[in-house]
């Protein structure tokens, strides 16, 4: 990567604002991204100069990597090694569409686009390939591509999986089933949620390799599973008759999910499949990425109206993590932090001490991981129609200016 002009400013830090216990709200707020409409102030992080903020106890380095589209709704995909976007772009579909109602119709004005992202200040991402297929962003990825969904017009529903590098489209699931949610796992793991065209609730369906199981619904619909990233754990919403709930399981076999489920409770409150999407919309998994060291899932929790940190099976007294008020997305680092946005600023917490929180930018920003580049991580900022994209670094504390200035070259 070519040398990045470095600026030093000064960042204070700030402590976590409010408690970390219930709270009962009248509107939930999950996020600015939520309800289609575009969360931040026009160009507050594509026209800075690329810097470096420093204080006592946080470094980072930033680097503005231009503008890609969006269709107003759906946050791109980043690859993992940072080099890819995929992007929705066009007329953004109908909710009935998006959660995959039986009103749903083929988003023939939606598009998805990929970009390859500049290596230095002052280029463009470059739009490398478009889709032709009306087809949605799906919400997982690897180093080799990304999901995406397709409703047919008999009122069917595919899922594939897109090259990042080629374009090419290979279908994962083609049937005659509305098949929707779906999420990558370790050593290619696919789970989705499944019905018939004219059935009301949706099953579980998880494969790997040529084996697959159902779990059945039994009057629920089970709702965007997720894998945890250790073997195979997974997580997934069940919504039924407006109560929504968390489950974890071990989804190897039929026996295994049933015998290892532990639920948490989110809302007995006139729940929807459009407040379980919700739940998830900022999480996305790298199905090749960094194994963590818990089964773990961060989520914004309607009840504390923030995101969360659930380890069903940590051993603690306290398995739900609490992040900063107001929080509606949330990435973990591999050194006990979490990267917090909340529509203030990114912050920087502490998971030992939550109270130890450091703002690191102000702005409506939605950190991804991009674990295999060269920054590892990637900060998405919305205005009308389109994306800002800042690769952002974390600095070891100590590191000296000699050590600062070859991370420039990198």
């Amino acid at each position: 990567m070519n040398s990045v002009r470095v600026t030093f400013q000064l960042i204070l830090l700030a402590a976590l604002a409010g408690t970390t216990g219930c709270m009962e709200l009248s509107e939930v707020r999950p996020s600015p991204f939520g309800d289609g409409q575009p969360g931040s102030t026009p160009g507050t992080l594509a026209n800075k100069p690329a810097g470096e903020t420093r204080t006592t106890r946080v470094k980072t380095q930033v680097l503005p990597l231009g503008f890609v589209p969006y269709d107003n709704l759906t946050l791109p995909l980043i690859s993992p090694d940072g080099r890819y976007v995929a992007t929705q772009t066009g007329i953004a579909p109908t909710w009935e569409t998006v959660l995959a109602q039986p009103e749903a119709g083929v988003p023939y004005a939606t598009r998805i686009e990929i970009y390859e992202v500049p290596q230095r200040w002052g280029d463009n991402p470059n739009l490398k390939h478009a889709l032709d297929e009306p087809v949605l962003l799906g919400r997982a990825c690897d180093i080799e591509g990304f999901l995406i969904e397709a409703p047919q017009e008999d009122g069917s529903r595919w899922i594939g999986r897109v090259n990042w590098q080629t374009g090419e489209l290979q279908w994962l699931v083609r049937d005659d089933a509305v098949n929707a949610f779906a999420n990558l796992g370790p050593a290619d793991r696919l789970a989705w949620s499944r019905r018939a065209v004219d059935g009301e609730h949706f099953d579980l369906v998880v494969r790997r390799d040529t084996y697959k199981f159902t779990i059945a619904s039994t009057g629920n619909d089970w709702l965007m599973p997720t894998w945890s990233k250790r073997d195979d754990g997974m997580f997934v919403l069940s919504l039924s008759g407006g109560f929504l709930d968390l489950t974890y399981a071990v989804a190897s076999t039929p026996q295994a999910f049933a015998q290892s489920t532990q639920k948490l409770v989110l809302n007995r409150v006139d729940a929807s499949r459009r407040e379980a999407y919700q739940t998830l919309v900022n999480h996305v998994t790298i199905a090749d990425g960094p194994v963590p060291a818990h089964d773990q899932l961060t989520f914004f929790y309607p009840r504390y109206a923030r995101t969360v940190i659930w380890r069903p099976l940590s051993g603690s007294s306290r398995p739900l993590t609490v992040l900063h008020a107001d929080s509606y997305a949330a990435i973990l680092t591999e050194d006990g932090h979490a990267l917090t946005a909340t529509e203030e600023a990114l912050f920087l917490q502490n998971l030992e001490d939550l109270k130890d929180t450091a703002e690191l930018m102000a702005g409506v920003l939605v950190p991804r991981l991009t674990p295999t580049g060269d920054w590892p991580l990637m900060l998405l900022e919305t205005e009308e129609g389109r994306v800002a994209l800042t690769a952002l670094r974390l600095l070891p504390q100590d590191a000296s200016v000699e050590e600062l200035l070859e991370l420039e070259t990198r």
